[in-house]
């Protein structure tokens, strides 16, 4: 028998799905999809950084619209790319993605990470084409291109990331050498998912409500992105003459505290879910009608769900964050902003100088809680 090894469907250790579902064998099979190129991408990073990564897919089936796409990247943050149909295989660097890489062959593998495991990956496969980031014999992170000196320059040089303009996926169209179309970032929610997260709302006491919701943390790298928690009780109190129902809060384990003590003191304001899995904190975060949040993980989320998201910026790059769906980004009124520094020790700090009332001012101004219903649900519906 002719096994059609080349087809989309092939599985290879199980039967692929139109034999399980629907009795078709390799020589008759009229569902046989033989693909094209071979592309491989590796987008390691954090969950945030791969999750807004997956705005260039659209981009890169355009280029190749019959490719095999491949997509290396951490356990942490491979959830994220579920139910993506412009990926074809997920790889973990946890379970083995990488020895199995180490076998292949691809036409175009893609590099995004400028850090030497990612890297090195790109040195060991065998590839035609070599794209993003690559490894010298001495163990450096290089570009394989022109087109991705910038990105790189930036990372090594702070002036440069302080005076860039343009988009983190900007950057990474260049490298590529896509198209400059603008493509939101991607996430596709079931039914199922979206049918858990309206009852973990009706149990907070919000059935039918879209909720305010507040993502208090910063993740665990930029400490100096965290907005004062008397600063969100004080936002909620402003927002109250606008939403008088309790405002969401969400966050990761290490907002738990934070997050249950908001709620403590202030209960007619907050509501807390605990921390949840990553799929239930998405499609949560896609039922909301405004999400206030600092430039992390949610900031990504807001926008592959079409949630308004209003984000505040100190130490890192507003420049850098795509304008794909409705964003307001308020960044503190200092000299300093952009200075990527872990801690800082001046009194006060940027965080301290965006203040809620400015928070409060420019929410107003944005038009975002005028929003109608349908506008939202439509916008979220399509995430």
């Amino acid at each position: 028998m002719k096994i059609h090894t080349d087809c989309r469907h092939y599985r290879g250790s199980v039967p692929c799905e139109p034999n399980k579902l629907r009795g078709k064998e390799c020589p008759t099979c009229d569902e046989h999809d033989p693909i094209g190129l071979r592309i491989l991408l590796i987008k390691l990073g954090a969950p945030g950084d791969v999750l807004r990564t997956t705005a260039l897919l659209p981009g890169i089936r355009r280029k190749w619209p019959n490719c095999e796409l491949t997509w290396l990247t951490r356990a942490n943050a491979s959830e994220l790319l579920a139910n993506l149909g412009e990926i074809d295989r997920i790889l973990t660097v946890e379970e083995d993605g990488v020895t199995q890489l180490l076998g292949e062959a691809f036409d175009v593998s893609i590099c995004l990470d400028n850090e030497p495991l990612a890297a090195s990956v790109i040195v060991q496969v065998a590839s035609s084409v070599v794209l993003g980031f690559t490894l010298s014999e001495s163990g450096r992170v290089i570009p394989a291109s022109s087109e991705t000196e910038p990105w790189l320059e930036m990372a090594l040089f702070d002036r440069l990331k302080k005076e860039n303009r343009k988009t983190y996926q900007a950057h990474m169209r260049e490298i590529i050498e896509l198209d400059t179309e603008i493509d939101p970032i991607q996430i596709r929610l079931t039914e199922g998912e979206r049918r858990a997260a309206s009852n973990r709302l009706k149990e907070l006491g919000l059935a039918g409500v879209r909720p305010i919701a507040f993502n208090t943390g910063s993740g665990d790298r930029w400490q100096t992105k965290r907005w004062p928690m008397s600063s969100f009780i004080e936002l909620a109190n402003l927002l109250a003459h606008e939403d008088s129902h309790p405002i969401l809060l969400l966050g990761g384990p290490g907002e738990d505290e934070d997050n249950r003590r908001l709620v403590t003191e202030r209960p007619d304001r907050f509501v807390y879910p605990g921390v949840m899995l990553l799929r239930e904190f998405l499609a949560v975060v896609a039922m909301c009608r405004l999400l206030v949040t600092s430039d992390t993980l949610a900031l990504h989320v807001g926008l592959g769900t079409g949630v308004p998201t209003v984000v505040f910026f100190g130490p890192t790059s507003a420049s850098e964050i795509e304008e794909s769906g409705p964003l307001l980004k308020v960044v503190a009124p200092v000299d300093c902003v952009c200075c990527y520094l872990k801690e800082c020790d001046k009194v006060p700090y940027c965080m301290d100088e965006l203040t809620p009332s400015l928070m409060f001012q420019q929410i107003q101004e944005s038009g975002f809680l005028n929003k109608r219903e349908s506008e939202i649900r439509a916008a979220s519906s399509a995430g």
